[in-house]
Order: C-alpha cells, then structure tokens, then sequence
C-alpha cells in the first residue's frame, strides 16, 4: 500500500492515531516482545504501519483494504475491542517505497 493511500484514508475517515505507528519488521524482529502476541501468519521483511482495530470503525478499514487491495496482516489478541466488539486484532498494513 502507498503511504499516501494510507494517509488519505487516516485524513479523510478522521482516524484516532494513537494506536498507529510505523514499525520495520525483519527476521529478528520480535512481535512477541513488541506487542505481546504473534501474527497470524508469517510477516515478510519490510516496513508497516500498525493499527490496534479498537480504534477504528471494522466497516471504514475493510473499505480501504478493498478499495487499496493492501497487503494486511493481523495478530488476534485477547483484548476486549470497544469500538467493534468481539476482540481487538492488531492490523498491519505493508507500505511500498
């Protein structure tokens, strides 16, 4: 996904960023250690912007993964999600150079 696509989205859908950040992932990254859980699946080298989905609407985000077609991965935790119910899952969007 384009960093611009992203900020787009943040700009356009008023997008809390507090659970947002951007992190570089490489094979000694540790996600355990960062952010207590481990991915779903295995995450490719490169750069990431991270987003907790308690912060955002489910329905906005999976609108902008299908208008960017973004490469998304996600690591389920066993937070409560307040904003979209069930549990939170931790988003992680692969940004292109």
């Amino acid at each position: 996904m384009k960093a611009i696509a992203m900020l787009k989205w943040i700009v356009e859908n008023h997008q809390n960023t507090e659970g947002m950040d951007i992190i570089e992932v490489d094979n000694e990254f540790d996600f355990e250690s960062f952010f207590g859980y481990q991915p779903a699946e295995q995450v490719p080298e490169g750069k990431y912007v991270y987003l907790y989905g308690d912060t955002v609407n489910r329905e906005d985000m999976e609108r902008m993964i299908q208008r960017e077609e973004a490469e998304v991965y996600s690591i389920a935790t066993d937070e409560t999600d307040n904003e979209n119910g069930g549990l939170c899952i931790i988003y992680l969007f692969k940004l292109e150079d």
